[in-house]
């Protein structure tokens, strides 16, 4: 489980459907993925948005992504940095990059994003199972 703490909300306001907090909106989801519990923590805060996975109740690998600026607008390339862990599951670029694409069809600039990844299994059936479950929660 993630424990946050944050600093109370000073202003509030309503927008549609969604109550606006200062200084950070944060959303969690939680499913079963491959019979295992698993928790999703989404914030945007100003400059950049924070997706955390886990179903071990652990951080796992921290990556910055970042969306280049290349020549040709058509193209869409990522940078990818690691802030903790391990360079070594290929799969966690995967997801990284994929939520980048995810997040970036839907804003005209997409601000850095962080995020965290400690699951039991990176197959096919979870990582799809776990883009649809950060999906349903958006803070984009």
């Amino acid at each position: 489980f993630f424990f946050l703490t944050s600093v109370p909300a000073l202003t509030m306001s309503k927008l549609g459907n969604e109550q606006q907090q200062f200084p950070v909106v944060t959303k969690q989801v939680a499913g079963v993925i491959g019979g295992v519990p698993t928790e999703v923590v989404l914030s945007r805060f100003e400059n950049t948005i924070m997706i955390m996975a886990t179903q071990t109740q652990k951080m796992g690998a921290l990556v910055r992504v970042c969306k280049d600026s290349p020549r040709d607008p058509s193209c869409r390339t990522y940078s990818l940095t690691y802030l903790l862990g391990s360079a070594d599951e290929l799969m966690v670029d995967v997801y990284a990059q994929t939520l980048g694409k995810i997040i970036s069809a839907k804003l005209e600039v997409m601000p850095p994003l962080l995020v965290g990844v400690s699951l039991n299994s990176y197959d096919s059936a979870t990582f799809k199972a776990l883009v649809a479950l950060v999906a349903s929660k958006p803070v984009w």
